[in-house]
């Protein structure tokens, strides 16, 4: 007797385009919120993107490791910038951030170009997360290639290939095209902005900005596979 084979269906695919900057922590607040409510979906395959975005004009890497404190970014914003300040602590607490009180003074091109390397090798997700924590948690400079040599390293890249291709500026032109695009095309002006469709319906994408609450993200994933 011959048994009919048991197809399973596949699994349903979200993709997921985030447009950040790597001295952002409110990207990296949402990236964890994020990763949260992607937890919430075991049986749904996220392709998660990201794409470049300077917040300071300047895009060329910097090799000074002059560091600000947060109390002084926070005095020229005055009352407000201690409000802003507080709930960025409260938010980062909930998702595990242990923030450092220095920041490095440093712009984002050869990090971006980093992290156009790990694409190469399906390791963005990696890679951001490491900047980040690089960043935020242990106050490094991500505008050295040293260090940006090292969080390769750590996220299990080939570090003597990408220091070649930081030293090579390699991807310089890739990111600064899709910083573009990310003005230009998608409207971007602030980050961290999410795009996030089906591959199969195209025509349909949710979009929003911030470092929401996990159930907006649980709730933007129900409502793209609920799409008919």
């Amino acid at each position: 007797m011959e048994f009919e084979k048991l197809i399973s269906p596949p699994l349903p695919v979200i993709n997921i385009q985030v447009i950040s900057d790597n001295v952002c922590p409110w990207c990296f607040v949402a990236k964890r919120k994020m990763e949260q409510a992607m937890k919430l979906f075991p049986n749904v395959i996220f392709n998660v993107e990201w794409m470049p975005f300077f917040l300071d004009s300047a895009d060329t890497p910097t090799t000074d490791d002059q560091k600000t404190s947060m109390a002084e970014i926070c005095m020229k914003y005055g009352e407000r910038g201690y409000q802003m300040l507080n709930a960025l602590h409260k938010a980062g607490a909930t998702v595990n951030i242990n923030w450092t009180e220095d920041r490095v003074i440093c712009t984002t091109l050869l990090s971006h170009q980093l992290v156009q390397f790990s694409k190469i090798f399906g390791k963005q997700n990696e890679t951001i997360d490491a900047i980040f924590s690089n960043y935020f948690e242990k106050g490094q400079n991500i505008g050295r290639i040293d260090v940006l040599v090292k969080i390769a390293r750590e996220v299990g890249l080939d570090h003597e290939e990408a220091r070649k291709y930081l030293q090579s500026n390699e991807g310089a032109e890739i990111v600064q095209r899709e910083a573009r695009e990310g003005r230009l095309k998608h409207k971007v002006t602030g980050v961290p902005t999410f795009m996030i469709s089906r591959p199969d319906k195209k025509k349909y994408r949710l979009r929003f900005s911030g470092a929401q609450p996990v159930e907006v993200f649980e709730a933007a994933f129900k409502q793209i596979l609920e799409v008919q």
